[in-house]
């Protein structure tokens, strides 16, 4: 546990506090999802390492439009392990809060709503957002 806290913190910073609103494993335990609480952040934990490592950080809920990206040419860049977005935050982001999580059975796909009712599905293989 004590290990899994030094990630989150070197991560997001020694300051960074947050609880979780939504927790989910992938099929195959090789993967933890958190819901950040106030943050409407998802993130993506490698649990199949000796220390757990944050793969990506995702913060789709956060944007009024989910194609918002895509209209101003931000794409997912796999080599990142980095906050997902390069979007300075704006009108266009708002706090969101994620109530619930869940991933497909064969663990590749991942589900998240928001508050909002907003959902976006994620690939856990390729750790990227699916646009649909």
């Amino acid at each position: 546990m004590r290990a899994f806290s030094d990630v989150v913190k070197s991560y997001f910073g020694p300051e960074a506090t947050f609880g979780a609103t939504a927790l989910s494993f992938s099929a195959d335990g090789t993967k933890f999802i958190i819901g950040l609480s106030q943050s409407g952040l998802v993130a993506v934990v490698e649990l199949n390492s000796a220390t757990p490592r944050i793969l990506r950080v995702f913060d789709h809920h956060r944007q009024l439009d989910a194609r918002t990206r895509l209209k101003q040419g931000i794409k997912a860049r796999p080599d990142v392990v980095d906050i997902d977005s390069d979007i300075p935050p704006t009108a266009t982001s708002l706090e969101a809060v994620i109530m619930h999580l869940a991933t497909s059975y064969d663990g590749q796909w991942l589900a998240s709503t928001d508050l909002r009712g907003c959902t976006h599905v994620f690939n856990l293989d390729s750790i990227q957002v699916q646009v649909i």
